[in-house]
């Protein structure tokens, strides 16, 4: 993800004799690193696939399930992955790629090629950070995560397999030493002056010089973050102290730093508990509340509903009152006007019947 410092360690190496393949393919030097980002451009091209497909971008990491390489829909990309390393290093004893998506990507780069190993920089998450918001405008605490969410994949999904954790800052330093174990590591050559490779440190790119002290006292960490780094920082000084072989340094270094991230992530889920039963707690009040709301609201719709009611019966009431006013009245016309038993006197009588009637209906309705 940190482009300098990755940059310059796999110059070192490419010095050293590791192949990156042809300088064609490489990505060229841009703006914020000068002396160029040696990225093949077919590993970058396959992993920005991979991330649109996955659903993600270098700085918005997809979520993804256990064994989500072995997904039929990326055997196609893997194949490309194959057939490329196949055309770029067919017949090279050692070679290698740098590209930071990579780092989150791992468990499809381990299933397409055999034998990996890796080599994880390791640079001060405040500084990336701060190196983000200068050349991304990314806010400090999101370049903080993704210094978290990068770190701990590479850790956790390099695990198992031969790797070396160096730090950005030591090749400042103790750039001899650290060049020497860099490169025993990855089989190359000793450097009979490895002084010479002093020109792929770049000293005037070191731009933000961040001490622990100042790391500890910025509020912007979490205490998560702080610990997990100056755990880090630590354990690779530790190990580089002991008077061990090589390669078995190396191996106490990786199996140290894998249970570093096991508590590291047991004290992240345990800050999480609190936080997602506060979230809960904040649900099951809305959901109190919704109920209350829709109770409120049903009675208030049972008082209108006895209200249309009752002014449904008294508009009867009424309709029926003024009908049998009228029919009183009739009557005494029909008294005056038609003589009883004549045919037309008959007929109004039929009539008044049969509104008596649909106005008791009605009003029993």
């Amino acid at each position: 993800m940190h482009r300098s410092g990755t940059s310059m360690i796999t110059r070192l190496l490419n010095l050293g004799g590791l192949n990156l393949g042809s300088e064609d393919d490489l990505v060229s030097k841009l703006k914020g690193n000068p002396r160029g980002h040696w990225e093949n451009v077919e590993f970058l091209r396959i992993n920005e696939e991979l991330l649109v497909r996955l659903g993600g971008t270098w700085d918005n990491p997809p979520k993804l399930h256990p064994g989500w390489h072995f997904d039929p829909g990326l055997s196609d990309l893997c194949q490309q992955a194959r057939a490329m390393i196949d055309r770029e290093f067919s017949g090279t004893a050692i070679w290698g790629w740098k590209e930071p998506r990579t780092t989150i990507l791992l468990p499809f780069w381990n299933h397409a090629i055999s034998n990996l190993r890796f080599v994880i920089c390791i640079r001060s998450p405040l500084e990336v950070a701060n190196s983000l918001l200068g050349r991304n405008q990314m806010p400090i605490e999101k370049g903080i995560d993704l210094w978290s969410c990068y770190m701990r994949s590479a850790i956790r999904d390099s695990t198992g397999y031969p790797r070396i954790f160096t730090f950005y800052e030591d090749y400042f330093e103790n750039p001899i030493y650290q060049i020497r174990r860099l490169f025993e590591f990855c089989g190359l050559e000793k450097p009979e002056q490895p002084e010479h490779l002093n020109q792929a440190i770049f000293h005037d790119l070191k731009h933000h010089s961040t001490e622990t002290e100042e790391l500890l006292a910025d509020n912007r960490l979490a205490a998560g973050i702080k610990l997990f780094y100056i755990g880090l920082r630590g354990l690779a000084l530790i190990e580089n102290e002991a008077p061990v072989p090589a390669e078995e340094r190396e191996r106490r270094t990786s199996n140290d730093i894998g249970r570093l991230l096991e508590l590291v992530e047991e004290l992240n889920h345990e800050e999480e508990v609190p936080r997602l039963q506060m979230a809960l707690a904040e649900i099951q009040t809305r959901v109190k509340q919704l109920h209350r709301e829709i109770e409120q609201k049903e009675s208030q719709l049972t008082q209108f509903r006895l209200t249309i009611q009752n002014l449904r019966q008294e508009v009867d009431l009424i309709n029926t009152s003024m009908a049998w006013k009228v029919i009183k009245r009739v009557r005494r016309v029909n008294a005056r006007i038609f003589p009883t038993g004549s045919l037309v006197r008959r007929f109004f009588d039929y009539i008044i019947k049969k509104v008596q009637c649909r106005n008791v209906r009605h009003a029993r309705d």
